[in-house]
């Protein structure tokens, strides 16, 4: 049975630019690109499985720069990949193996997918130390097992990672993460589900093009089909100007509001302290602390007097703070804001990531 750990919505959206030739110099554009992960089937001792990473262009504009990484961990064999003639390149790293996937060549035309199938394979059963493992979960059986019975015992480290890099391997976008299903283990527990924050009951993580199950481009209809009590709003952006938008609940209190334009996701205004980046910061945030994660800080005015952050190493998401910009324009001098101001609120946001 295929088992789907990322849903097809699940996405990681590209901000990188490509420089396409043409006849009259190089034109700068930005790719709207979209990676998906999953796993055919459940592994088990001496089991294969295979891989796939589906890569789609959504935007306007051809991409020749986006490679693919997929990261597992080094007890896991690899071998085969389709379709034949992909150009890999293999990096190991202690616990953890790193393949990257070539495809620039040739370049992503708008609209086009492209899937690379990587074929895995566990080794039997104490044919290698690589794997630490532990007991199989309470209750779970397998192969008509009945509950109680002996199981064997599952690795401890099944994490399964994948992102969207350029040539040079920086990073284009936020990462997808899931667990790899084993044979005995509690495949719905061993690691954080993609889109949440593992060190806080209820927190909800924030991504490049979505938070949680909220997706920036979905249609207000695929919204209210993902999260049930949706509500309709208006409100303003601090320019008196009303807006169509969405309470959108996530789940113990934690709640975002959508931007909607033209019947869709536009924005992602987050105002909740629980619903964080992937190193857990957010509202109520210091801009020291940001700037120590995310390095190097754009900024710019922002609504109602205040001051709009970015960080080129955190594409697609902006912060706003209460200070009153002191710069007029976009400006990479981030050391105007002082340390100690704290996050009001933080928009996941298509546009430019750079300063």
């Amino acid at each position: 049975m295929r088992a789907i750990l990322l849903a097809g919505a699940l996405a990681v959206a590209s901000s990188a630019c490509d420089m396409i030739p043409g006849s009259r110099g190089e034109q700068e554009a930005s790719p709207n690109l979209s990676l998906a992960l999953d796993v055919s089937s459940v592994l088990d001792w001496g089991g294969v499985s295979d891989v796939q990473l589906t890569l789609s262009n959504q935007g306007n504009a051809t991409s020749r720069r986006a490679h693919v990484e997929l990261y597992f961990p080094s007890w896991l064999e690899f071998s085969s990949v389709e379709p034949e003639g992909t150009e890999v390149s293999l990096v190991r790293s202690g616990a953890e193996t790193r393949l990257m996937y070539r495809l620039g060549d040739p370049a992503l035309q708008p609209g086009e997918t492209r899937t690379i199938v990587q074929r895995v394979r566990v080794p039997p059963r104490g044919a290698t130390s690589a794997v630490t493992v532990a007991p199989a979960a309470p209750g779970d059986t397998t192969d008509g097992a009945r509950p109680g019975d002996a199981q064997e015992p599952v690795p401890v480290n099944r994490a399964l990672r994948a992102r969207l890099v350029s040539p040079d391997g920086d990073n284009l976008g936020a990462e997808l993460r899931t667990t790899i299903p084993f044979a005995g283990a509690d495949n719905t527990t061993a690691l954080p589900a993609a889109g949440t924050n593992a060190t806080g009951a209820g927190a909800v993580r924030v991504q490049s093009d979505r938070v949680g199950p909220v997706q920036l481009g979905a249609s207000v209809a695929q919204v209210r089909a993902a999260v049930s009590g949706v509500r309709d709003t208006t409100f303003t952006l601090g320019e008196g100007q009303p807006e169509r938008g969405l309470n959108v609940p996530l789940g113990a209190g934690r709640t975002v509001l959508v931007l909607v334009v033209n019947d869709r996701v536009d924005r992602i205004i987050v105002r909740d302290p629980a619903v964080v980046t992937e190193r857990d910061l957010g509202v109520g945030s210091t801009f020291q602390q940001l700037r120590q994660t995310y390095g190097n800080a754009c900024v710019a005015p922002g609504a109602a007097g205040g001051t709009a952050v970015w960080f080129p190493n955190l594409p697609g998401i902006s912060f706003a703070f209460d200070v009153p910009a002191l710069a007029q324009d976009t400006t990479a001098a981030g050391s105007q804001l002082p340390p100690a101001a704290r996050v009001r609120e933080l928009w996941v946001r298509r546009g430019q990531d750079s300063c």
